[in-house]
């Protein structure tokens, strides 16, 4: 299955957030979802290219990512991130998410999201690019898109 996203690899890149207990988020672009395998060999989660899909022997899941400023308690400063928005996650969070300020918890496998009490100072900047830290995350590209694809839908391939 294509991933229908819009943007090109070689852009930025930034870290990749996942929460493991309490994060401070301010959402600053929409989410991006897809389908993943967690490939036990790897350690690691990997995109569904189906077809061909290299990994569809191993789990299956759904997972999200967006552009979100992550808030850090001691430096009292926002950083820009990628964060990877699980589907238990998701569930939780409203259907638009930019401008979204969330205290959001994980504890023995369960998630929370309530409203920050650490609310953003300033303007939120325009949503960046998530793409490009996904390609490098992953080792891929995207793949050349078809004839009969849309624009906006792009392929990926195994560097």
């Amino acid at each position: 299955m294509p991933i229908r996203w819009c943007g090109r690899p070689g852009g930025q890149t930034y870290d990749l957030h996942r929460i493991k207990s309490t994060s401070f988020i301010w959402f600053a672009g929409e989410r991006k979802a897809l389908m993943t395998h967690w490939v036990e060999s790897l350690h690691r989660t990997m995109p569904c290219t189906h077809p061909p899909c290299r990994y569809h022997q191993e789990p299956i899941s759904w997972k999200a990512y967006a552009a979100a400023m992550l808030y850090d308690m001691q430096e009292k400063t926002w950083s820009p991130i990628i964060l990877e928005i699980p589907a238990a996650l998701d569930n939780l969070l409203p259907k638009v998410l930019r401008d979204l300020a969330t205290k959001i918890t994980r504890s023995d496998g369960k998630w929370s999201s309530k409203e920050a009490k650490v609310q953003p100072a300033g303007e939120l900047p325009p949503a960046w690019d998530i793409e490009p830290t996904l390609y490098a995350l992953w080792g891929m590209e995207p793949a050349r898109a078809e004839p009969k694809l849309r624009p906006e839908t792009l392929k990926l391939k195994v560097q």
